[in-house]
């Protein structure tokens, strides 16, 4: 019945709402920092390398931090995004600590983006607000995200 659902809102949006326009520069970064954070520049670089390596061919490209709780990697994500600010036009940070957490991080990305038809308490119509603007939008976007257990 879920699934129906959001297949129901999804097809409610008319066309006029997918726009490429957003408001940019645009980042929800969180500003707390952990003052135990070693710096970890060489993690730093090999992402940045990842990104910005042969960058006469333009491609979608992503990347995963992993390993166990507690060693840094959202911290490692946090300050390689901070130092990107001037570099990506959007930097959306997803918080999905919780279900309420996930479904709150589309609402202030759709809010802070300025997306047509994106309103504060309609979280599924503003995750798909801003999937669909991810998809389409032509500049570089930095998503990070914080992953746990929902």
């Amino acid at each position: 019945m879920e699934e129906l659902q959001r297949l129901q809102i999804f097809l409610s949006l008319t066309p006029k709402n997918f726009t490429n326009s957003a408001r940019l520069p645009c980042s929800n970064l969180p500003v707390a920092r952990n003052a135990r954070f070693y710096d970890r520049n060489n993690i730093i670089d090999q992402i940045d390398k990842h990104f910005f390596e042969n960058p006469e061919h333009q491609r979608f490209r992503t990347l995963a931090l992993f390993g166990l709780g507690g060693v840094g990697k959202s911290h490692v994500a946090l300050k390689y995004s901070h130092g990107k600010t001037s570099v990506f036009p959007a930097i959306l940070w997803i918080r999905s600590e919780t279900k309420e957490s996930l479904e709150g991080s589309f609402s202030e990305i759709a809010s802070r983006l300025k997306l047509e038809g994106a309103e504060p308490q309609k979280h599924e119509e503003n995750r798909i607000l801003v999937l669909d603007w991810l998809q389409k939008t032509s500049r570089y976007s930095l998503v990070s995200t914080c992953i746990s257990n929902v």
